[in-house]
């Protein structure tokens, strides 16, 4: 576990990753570390890590912390499992690279800023757990030109897509 810091849950049931020291460019985060399910990747664990370009997060993690991925610069794809429900505030804000993310039907949150200055994003679809999407997650995302949203009871903020192309 030599490249990861991590938070062992209260019950000590669990784990929370806290801090990612290495420069893997493909990374599968591991699905346990000291002997424990991974079910948070905790807030800042790999933000400003300029290595990492693609992403794959285990099975069991439900969700992911605020700017988990922050100016992670060169990411360009990640994968979320089914089970997470929540992305939090500016988790991948700044990854200018990133131009997929597939989302689980599971996700019910997108936070704010979730997404700020992903330039390279092209599109997304939420699955039908959607329910919120949070003020400015979308904030200039130049390049966004396909949103699918499964249902009309999904409460998006009236900034979530500033800044962003009006053909969308």
């Amino acid at each position: 576990d030599g490249e990861y810091g991590y938070y062992i849950s209260e019950d000590q049931t669990s784990c929370i990753t806290a801090l990612y020291r290495g420069e893997e460019t493909e990374l599968e985060i591991p699905s346990r570390l000291g002997g424990l399910p991974v079910v948070e990747i905790g807030d800042h664990t790999f933000s400003n890590n300029t290595f990492i370009e693609t992403v794959i997060i285990p099975d069991g993690v439900k969700m992911i912390g605020k700017q988990a991925f922050f100016l992670c610069s060169s990411l360009k794809s990640i994968r979320l499992p089914e089970g997470v429900t929540g992305i939090g505030d500016q988790c991948f804000g700044g990854c200018s690279r990133l131009d997929e993310i597939i989302v689980p039907q599971s996700l019910e949150t997108v936070g704010s800023m979730a997404f700020l200055g992903c330039f390279a994003l092209r599109e997304i679809t939420f699955g039908d757990g959607l329910k919120t999407i949070g003020d400015n997650a979308f904030h200039t995302c130049s390049a966004l030109g396909k949103v699918i949203v499964p249902s009309e009871d999904v409460t998006i903020e009236p900034t979530a897509f500033e800044e962003c192309p009006d053909e969308m």
